[in-house]
């Protein structure tokens, strides 16, 4: 018997204020499936701040490298 090995969805986060802690954090820990890859914020600078915090890519909203964005914007 062979195991199957499920193939992670990459995903992203568009919006890098208060409220994405609560999105990154709870994809990075509680979901297996996904990968989380980026997030993206209009000023790059808070992007790579918010990257930097948790090991992913911070980059503008024409780079982010996924399949998926998850919008935490008011």
């Amino acid at each position: 018997m062979g195991t199957t090995e499920t193939k992670k969805m990459r995903v992203g986060v568009v919006g890098c204020g208060a409220i994405s802690d609560i999105y990154l954090t709870n994809m990075i820990h509680n979901f297996e499936n996904l990968e989380v890859a980026a997030c993206c914020a209009g000023h790059l600078e808070h992007a790579k701040k918010k990257a930097e915090q948790y090991g992913i890519k911070g980059c503008t909203y024409e780079e982010i490298p996924v399949s998926y964005t998850h919008l935490t914007l008011p």
